[in-house]
């Protein structure tokens, strides 16, 4: 019933910067979120610019100071 699940834990670990944002890219498409539920465990603060995400800190404020530092330095968030 419903969407199928797929966990993915820490999938940017040992990869270069640049797949590192192929893949960010891939899971922010939005037709993709369509077909699956998509959770993923992560440290990668380029995990913040997937607009209809749903976040879950472990650490209570990391989001936010996240997307600031973001913002700051790159422009992004």
């Amino acid at each position: 019933r419903g969407q199928p699940s797929v966990l993915l834990d820490e999938p940017e670990a040992n990869f270069s910067l640049v797949w590192q944002a192929r893949l960010w890219k891939r899971l922010a498409d939005k037709a993709l979120a369509q077909d699956f539920q998509i959770i993923v465990a992560t440290h990668s603060a380029l995990a913040l610019g997937i607009e209809h995400a749903h976040y879950i800190a472990v650490v209570p404020g990391f989001h936010q100071e996240a997307e600031k530092v973001l913002q700051e330095r790159f422009g992004v968030g």
